[in-house]
């Protein structure tokens, strides 16, 4: 568990990371391409926008890099760099980088709402990952995986205030002057509840991409939303969908986008077999659909009247590692 200050919590955070980001993010090419970027205009004009728009976040960000005994300049940019101009580009041999073996499935119905989630990654990290409880003060009450060196929210949590969500990060063709999508993910659990998240995501000028699944304890409304520096494009999910690491709502098609192809696969087989039976097993259709073993986790979330009931698994058929009730362990 993680609590206090913004800055305290940033620091525990940095602490926990520390070591598997000296050993195994440094060396690799993906920390490398991205320091390249620290020092560009992009990516302080994307500060001076944390800094205005989020300073808790901003906070939390200079208590991470306290924590991981690194520059503050070289954390930020590794957490922005999928909005990084050209960062990752259609060559394949970069998704592993970007994690983009991430999916989603949405599933709505009658009697609540699910979201399952695959979190792809780096598998030399598997052991360095988690889930944290945080209690910031004086923000708000959450809980979420958690990979060393990074904000949490650029992959899944659940609130106290039953906002469950899953991000799927894209890359960004076309970049522009605002908030980092991991910074806008990472406020998204501060929101009370859907409305309050949609309006912060149209308010708020955007600096790259990225896919999120939104649900709240309560209600059988999913929310598939998609943003860019240009839009903001919005879906109620029913029955189900799916979603990997490239844009797919219809209103972003005609936009500049990146699809990497072990994405498209994803997507394309994912969806294929979300379509096939009239009830379909969510963790089936992420597991026979994946291409990489490079996977980092599993959550399963009911979203319920009264409660988001949710568990992570490191493998499908593996047992429940983590339980969770809302930001709690059970």
């Amino acid at each position: 568990e993680f609590s206090g200050s913004p800055y305290q919590v940033g620091l525990a955070l940095g602490r926990f990371g520390a070591q598997a980001v000296h050993t195994t993010v440094m060396p690799s090419p993906a920390w490398e391409r991205a320091m390249q970027w620290r020092d560009h205009e992009h990516v302080l004009a994307m500060q001076e926008q944390v800094k205005v728009k989020h300073p808790y976040i901003w906070d939390e960000l200079q208590g991470l890099a306290r924590g991981l005994e690194l520059p503050p300049d070289d954390v930020f940019a590794w957490n922005v760099r999928t909005d990084l101009p050209d960062y990752v580009d259609a060559d394949p041999t970069m998704s592993e980088a970007f994690d983009a073996e991430s999916a989603t499935v949405l599933l709505a119905g009658t009697e609540g709402a699910r979201i399952v989630h695959r979190q792809g990654g780096d598998a030399h990290l598997l052991a360095h990952c988690g889930i944290a409880q945080f209690r910031l003060d004086p923000a708000g009450e959450f809980a979420a995986f958690v990979c060393p060196g990074m904000l949490p929210g650029s992959t899944f949590g659940v609130t106290s205030n039953g906002l469950a969500m899953a991000v799927n990060l894209v890359p960004a063709p076309q970049v522009g002057v605002g908030v980092p999508s991991i910074v806008l993910c990472r406020a998204l659990l501060e929101a009370p509840d859907l409305s309050s998240a949609v309006k912060m995501l149209n308010q708020t000028a955007r600096a790259g991409q990225a896919h999120i699944g939104l649900g709240l304890r309560g209600g059988t409304t999913l929310l598939s939303i998609e943003f860019n520096p240009e839009t903001v494009s919005l879906q109620a999910i029913k029955p189900g969908a799916v979603h990997t690491n490239h844009s797919v709502h219809e209103d972003m098609l005609e936009q500049p986008r990146v699809v990497m192809e072990p994405s498209r696969q994803h997507y394309n087989e994912a969806n294929a077999l979300l379509q096939m039976g009239d009830n379909p097993d969510p963790m089936d259709i992420l597991g026979k659909s994946a291409h990489l073993a490079a996977t980092l986790a599993w959550a399963d979330m009911q979203i319920n009247a009264d409660e988001v009931l949710w568990s992570v698994y490191t493998a499908p058929d593996a047992p429940v590692r983590f339980q969770m009730r809302d930001a709690r362990h059970i």
